[in-house]
């Protein structure tokens, strides 16, 4: 790939770094590039870019700006040398899938990896090494900026320029954000009580629910009870503090739901301890000396991480393990759920809503029932992804709650298809003096009789989502609720599958209906085609014009309600000599690659041309190669 060494003097000018408190930099140096230079695939020859410095000042602090786009900045390595020789890598293959590096690196800034790559903040250098190391000798002589792509042929960037700031009296900072921020549901409340510690005293920190301004804190404050007055509602609450009139990088912010039942018992940890692939798997402990039997168990976890589809976490004690996080998530960033056996199941809500979610197991939170909760209970991180460069994240805390009394179980909210009312259903594992139903947070209505095993809600709006609780009352006792979701809308098609005749664009379509709809509507390239019976599965008609691209698109009308289209894209070829197609539904994941899969032609023809139609599907196809061999 290509190579860059380029020298470049500039005047010096005065510049105040925002984020952080007013110290000037002495010397500041930036390249203004007519172009950005391709970043080099060439271990032998990186990417190069010198900054000359001509003025002879001591050397107190160095922070360095660097603006990098690549297609994947986990492959980029950058570094900076001084005019003696001396090495600091400023980043070291983190990031993951980001497209850009526009940061100012400085030993006063956040931890590396723990604010956005793109936000043009403060950042700590990654290592080995740090700004401090350049702190001796003189300012003056070529400093220069080396990047390189480690994985050649892959995803590539340019390095856009740099700046270089030098310090020769104080060293620069940041306003850095609040640690240890935690939240805790004082179950049964509504209310919500916040902690943290503070890296450095602020002249005040704001406090905000979904956004919106809910209070001003002294400057040294790190507690604060929130009483939203709603149980069983998901809330995101942050803290922004300030200082001299500048704000962290980013807003501390934590998700958490609230709960109708107080825990019998509950202990948590803020270790803040690094997780990520070039460390050991990460072991946090918690010991409890309270012995109670345990009925039901919940374990919030917050955890950062660039990738967390790449984690796996297991809760462990007196010998039994289960799997609360297994690989899954994908690209998100950040795992903030309270694991629960009575929670959504996995895939139907996002992994960072702080809402209540099973496992995924193997095992589930009621292996532990029945036993007691005396001794150690450890939460085991690991980065099972040994490819790319380094993924550093942290855990931030987890939270242990156990409840003596157990809720009902198989809760199941069953809402047809068009339909405005579910059906909830359940089984009592014990006689309950009533039940309370609660729809979103709010209470819908209170059912006598502890043995009572269904319920028919109250009519709602189409399309709308509700989550509805039921809290099993019992004299002189705290048990705990369970939840499930109703999606009331129209069930869309699923399984569609479409192909248009080479030639003509003719389309043929075919698709799974869960429901008989009172009619069906087709579109095809977004303009209204046809309607159909609504318990048809197939149709042929149209006519798009080849060659080309198109979409169809299929939606089912019931009860005056319309469902959300489900469509296709459609390659238009044109008329072709043979034709063969497959429709393997192949797994396609690190554990089984690489896939390979073979059509059988039986007659041979001379080939003139030759097109290949793939439909894959898969949570990072930056991840995926792909080849066709022939005979």
């Amino acid at each position: 790939m290509c190579t860059s060494k380029s020298i470049l003097r500039f005047a010096l000018i005065g510049l105040y770094i925002a984020f952080g408190p007013k110290i000037h930099a002495d010397i500041t140096q930036c390249t203004n590039l007519p172009a950005a230079i391709p970043i080099s695939e060439d271990p032998a020859a990186p990417t190069e870019l010198i900054i000359n410095v001509t003025i002879d000042e001591p050397v107190v602090d160095v922070d360095v700006l660097v603006d990098i786009a690549h297609d994947y900045i986990d492959d980029v390595v950058a570094e900076i040398i001084s005019p003696n020789g001396t090495l600091v890598r400023l980043h070291d293959q983190g990031g993951g899938s980001n497209d850009f590096i526009n940061i100012i690196f400085d030993d006063g800034g956040a931890p590396n990896n723990t604010i956005p790559w793109d936000s043009g903040c403060r950042m700590q250098p990654s290592g080995p090494g740090s700004l401090s190391d350049l702190a001796s000798g003189s300012s003056i002589g070529d400093w220069t900026l080396r990047c390189q792509d480690i994985f050649p042929g892959g995803a590539t960037g340019a390095l856009s320029g740099w700046c270089l700031n030098t310090f020769n009296l104080n060293a620069s900072g940041a306003v850095l954000a609040p640690q240890n921020f935690l939240c805790r549901d004082l179950g049964g409340t509504g209310t919500i009580e916040m902690s943290w510690s503070n890296p450095q005293v602020y002249d005040d920190i704001q406090v905000l629910s979904g956004g919106n301004l809910i209070d001003v804190l002294a400057g040294d404050a790190t507690t604060y009870n929130l009483p939203t007055g709603t149980v069983g509602t998901s809330q995101t609450l942050c803290l922004l503090p300030s200082l001299g009139g500048a704000i962290p990088c980013t807003t501390t912010c934590y998700s958490l739901t609230t709960q109708a039942v107080t825990p019998s018992l509950e202990f948590c940890s803020t270790s803040g301890a690094v997780v990520g692939n070039t460390v050991p798997e990460t072991l946090d402990v918690i010991s409890i000396t309270d012995d109670l039997e345990i009925g039901d168990l919940q374990v919030q976890v917050d955890i950062q991480h660039p990738f967390v589809g790449d984690l796996v976490v297991d809760l462990i004690h007196a010998g039994t393990t289960v799997r609360l996080h297994d690989e899954n998530g994908g690209a998100a960033t950040r795992i903030e759920a309270t694991f629960w056996d009575l929670g959504a199941a996995q895939g139907t809500t996002g992994i960072n809503c702080g809402c209540p979610l099973q496992p995924t197991g193997p095992g589930v939170l009621g292996d532990f029932n029945g036993s007691n909760t005396l001794g150690d209970w450890t939460l085991r991180v690991d980065d099972v992804f040994s490819g790319g460069g380094p993924r550093i994240g942290s855990l931030n805390s987890w939270c242990l709650r156990a409840f003596e009394l157990g809720s009902v179980s198989n809760l199941v909210c069953d809402t047809p298809s068009g339909s405005s009312t579910s059906t909830l259903t359940w089984n009592n594992p014990q006689t309950y003096d009533g039940f309370e139903i609660y729809a979103n947070g709010i209470l819908e209505t209170t059912l006598p009789g502890g043995t009572t095993s269904s319920y028919v809600t109250d009519p709602q709006t189409i399309p709308s989502q509700v989550i509805y609780c039921i809290t099993p009352l019992l004299t002189g006792e705290l048990v705990p609720q369970n939840c499930c979701e109703s999606n009331y809308l129209v069930e869309p098609v699923s399984e569609l599958r479409a192909s248009a005749e080479p030639g003509t664009g003719v389309v043929t379509a075919s698709w799974v209906s869960t429901t008989i709809y009172d009619q069906i509507n087709i579109y095809i390239g977004g303009n209204f085609e046809a309607t159909i019976p609504g318990s048809s599965t197939t149709w042929t008609g149209g006519s798009p014009q080849a060659p080309g691209t198109s979409e169809v698109c299929i939606e089912g009308i019931q009860n005056g309600n319309v469902s959300d289209l489900t469509c296709k894209n459609l390659v238009l070829l044109q008329a072709r000599d043979y034709s063969a197609c497959r429709e393997p539904g192949s797994v396609i994941n690190q554990a089984v690659s690489p896939i390979t899969d073979i059509i059988f032609v039986a007659n041979n023809s001379l080939i003139g041309d030759i097109d290949v139609l793939v439909d894959i599907r898969h949570p990072f196809i930056g991840n995926l190669s792909l080849d066709l061999a022939s005979p």
